[in-house]
């Protein structure tokens, strides 16, 4: 791991994987219409999905009948 990615975990910001400009935009700008940050929206679907409350659909996110 370089210094900049090292800096960044022990800071608590993470990086996925896999995940397209396309649905990282578009997260991006419903978070922004509903105002909040994508930041939360993350954190929402962490704590519901340890919670036991939400289970991730077997569709890939791409998909347009994919959601939380």
């Amino acid at each position: 791991m370089d210094k900049e990615n090292r800096q960044k975990a022990s800071t608590g910001t993470y990086r996925i994987r896999g995940v397209s400009r396309d649905v990282h935009r578009a997260a991006q700008l419903r978070a922004a219409s509903q105002g909040i940050t994508l930041r939360s929206v993350v954190l929402q679907a962490l704590q519901a999905y340890g919670a036991g409350t939400w289970t991730p659909s077997d569709v890939p996110p791409a998909s347009p009948t994919h959601g939380i």
